[in-house]
């Protein structure tokens, strides 16, 4: 796992541009001080803030949200919720690697945050460390303090005491190498103030080393760590991954069409059609391999729709290369050959880059690609204007982090759930209470409604669904399965007419993809009674629920 730490100095140009430089490094953690906490995203990750108020916020930790799939992580609330370190829980796999993202400086009196006391103090003593050290810790950040422990070149000590204490009470490791600084200076001397501290479990981190040569605009150098991984990564599977497939652009291809065509043709012989003799059983298989089929299928001829990290639209050519000439005014900067205030003049017109950018791409999504005078005043907007200003209506909301904060079952219940199995939990109860068992169910008997499923009736039933609809587990929306009718139509009318006959739903239809949202203006979203569930169920499954419900009218 490699991870990358970095303080942002609260600038939005500078937080967005270490974001940036994990892409290109292929990061899948980064970890933000004082990164800009005036509300932000980024379609590369998924960003955890601690808990409370935003403006107060030190730390952040962004994860990239194509490790949803092989990554479990857990924000750990429950073992400090302060606003100047955040604790989470990498799940690889079996092995649990817990990394704490830490800001200290001082808080209390006359301080930037008070807290729940006024006595003046470091942030790291407002943290009961001894329920955080256990087994395998990554301790990272900005700890603005000086000493020989991790600076042999530093003879005296400034503020570091109570972390000097830590390293000792824990036996933390110092990963730093003490000849490189974390924070440049003209000056003589080293300034190592940005570590990264181990624990014995986790032991020496496998890489350590900084990137003065791609500098964000901070003071601070970008520091880049590996932990070793936990076994060598297997190949993907074609559905690893997945989200869809572009069917659109293999609809327009004749010829990988007809392959397509042929492919289904070739799978299909091998798999004879249900009769009126079927079993419950030969249905549930019937409707398996149907998945499984045109998934093969399309992992064959159509282009795959997979989770991807995206760097920001605004971050353009024009931009990195603003980037790397402050690069090079940097370096110089740190040699002596320029002054302090030909650096700072530097950084800024690359701020100003940032800034450019990112108003010009946002004017150019405005406008779209009207030329101007080409719409005339007073005339209605065209379909592709009036979805573009609902587009950059939405774009201007505010955005949720994607996050799901501690949950409660009630208010005043004290048993939170913070690991994702436990929220699951609560949440699954909370939302599907279990029905009474001690009720018997009682069966209608069988009569001829499966008579009715006609090739029209299913048909209706399936082009009548839009086929922007999310699809279920297998991923097969209402586009792949018109698809599925052109090449195969008597197939899925005889599934259909034999699950009316039978009174029969296959179980791989009842699985269903749950999706939380937060409800609309509820005042404390750690209640799970602020939050609903929608159900993504089997499109093919939708045609059935459809049809029944034709038959009923």
């Amino acid at each position: 796992m490699l991870v990358l730490q970095h303080n942002c100095r609260k600038a939005y140009a500078v937080t967005i541009a270490a974001l940036e430089l994990g892409l290109e490094l292929g990061v899948g953690l980064v970890c933000l001080q004082e990164p800009y906490n005036r509300g932000f995203s980024h379609r590369g990750y998924l960003i955890y803030w601690p808990e409370g108020d935003l403006q107060s916020c030190r730390v952040a930790v962004a994860v990239r949200r194509d490790l949803g799939a092989t990554l479990v992580v857990n924000a750990r609330m429950d073992l400090t919720n302060h606003p100047y370190a955040l604790v989470v829980d990498i799940m690889e796999g079996p092995r649990r690697t817990r990394v704490i993202n830490c800001y200290d400086n001082w808080v209390g009196a006359e301080a930037c945050w008070q807290g729940s006391s006024p006595q003046r103090r470091r942030a790291i003593e407002d943290i009961d460390w001894r329920h955080i050290f256990h087994g395998r810790c990554l301790l990272v950040g900005d700890f603005n303090a000086h000493s020989p422990i991790w600076n042999p070149q530093r003879g005296a000590r400034l503020n570091a005491g109570p972390l000097e204490q830590l390293i000792e009470d824990h036996d933390l490791l110092v990963n730093n190498d003490p000849d490189i600084p974390t924070r440049p200076k003209t000056s003589p001397g080293l300034s190592i103030i940005d570590l990264s501290l181990t624990t014995l479990e986790l032991g020496p981190l496998e890489a350590w080393e900084t990137y003065p040569g791609r500098p964000t605009g901070s003071d601070h150098e970008v520091i880049g760590m590996r932990w070793a991984p936990l076994a060598p990564k297997p190949p993907r599977t074609p559905r690893e991954g997945v989200t869809g497939w572009r069917i659109k652009e293999l609809q327009e291809d004749e010829e990988a069409m007809k392959a397509a065509a042929e492919t289904w043709r070739a799978l299909s012989q091998a798999q004879a059609p249900l009769g009126d003799t079927c079993t419950r059983e030969d249905i549930a298989q019937e409707a398996e391999w149907i998945s499984e089929a045109l998934t093969e299928v399309l992992n064959q001829h159509a282009k795959p729709i997979w989770v991807t990290p995206f760097s920001k639209r605004w971050w353009t050519d024009p931009v990195r290369e603003a980037r790397r000439q402050y690069a090079g005014a940097r370096r110089l900067w740190q040699q002596g050959c320029i002054e302090d205030e030909h650096h700072r003049t530097a950084r800024q017109t690359y701020y100003k880059a940032i800034r450019q950018a990112k108003r010009e791409c946002w004017e150019a999504f405005l406008q779209g690609s009207q030329e101007p005078g080409h719409h005339p005043p007073g005339t209605p907007p065209t379909p592709d204007e009036a979805a573009r200003c609902w587009l950059a209506l939405k774009y201007t909301k505010p955005q949720d982090q994607g996050t799901t904060p501690t949950l409660y079952r009630a208010q005043g219940n004290t048993q939170a759930a913070t690991t994702f199995q436990e929220k699951e939990t609560l949440i699954r109860e909370a939302a599907f209470p279990q029905a009474p068992r001690d009720r018997p169910v009682q069966c209608p008997p069988l009569g001829n409604a499966h008579t009715e499923a006609t090739e029209s009736a299913v048909k209706q039933a399936l082009f009548s669904q839009a086929t922007q609809k999310a699809p279920g587990v297998d991923q097969l929306n209402f586009q792949a399965l018109r698809l599925l009718w052109k090449w195969d139509s008597q197939r899925i009318v005889t599934l259909a007419r034999q699950c009316l006959r039978l009174g029969f739903h296959p179980p791989s239809w009842k699985v269903a993809k749950g999706i939380l949202l937060r409800k609309p203006n509820k005042t404390n979203y750690s209640l799970v009674k602020a939050y609903r569930v929608i159900s993504l169920l089997n499109c093919l499954g939708k045609v059935m629920t459809i049809q029944i419900n034709m038959g009923k009218k």
